[in-house]
């Protein structure tokens, strides 16, 4: 884990608990996990079967709602079914980097138009 990582999440307090989502939407070249599959070393229940291997990107990954405080527990992956890259401050309509799984749009829309 960076150290900037570490930072963050000392910061916001939170951590990934049950969610495992990070495990599914972004694809993992390394691993030749497509994005929107899960990951063959995920273990539901007990996170990553190679966490002490696993690689670079995975260990240098927090989600937007781990990270930021700005992301409010409506935006817990595992509940809102999407997984947002990048701090809050740095979002934008246009530069949105968002994994979505059955989200209504019209939920995104309000939020990126209200909390920019």
């Amino acid at each position: 884990m960076s150290a900037a990582l570490k930072a963050a999440i000392q910061r916001t307090g939170r951590s990934c608990g049950t969610c495992s989502l990070c495990c599914k939407l972004p694809e993992i070249v390394v691993l030749n996990k497509p994005a929107n599959t899960w990951c063959q070393h995920r273990t539901p229940g007990n996170g990553c079967g190679i966490y002490q291997t696993r690689p670079t990107k995975c260990q240098n990954f927090g989600c937007g709602w781990l990270t930021d405080t700005g992301f409010g527990d409506v935006w817990f992956p595992a509940r809102a079914s999407a997984l947002w890259l990048g701090a809050k401050g740095t979002v934008t309509a246009e530069a949105a980097k968002l994994f979505v799984m059955g989200l209504p749009c019209g939920m995104v829309g309000t939020w990126l138009g209200t909390k920019r």
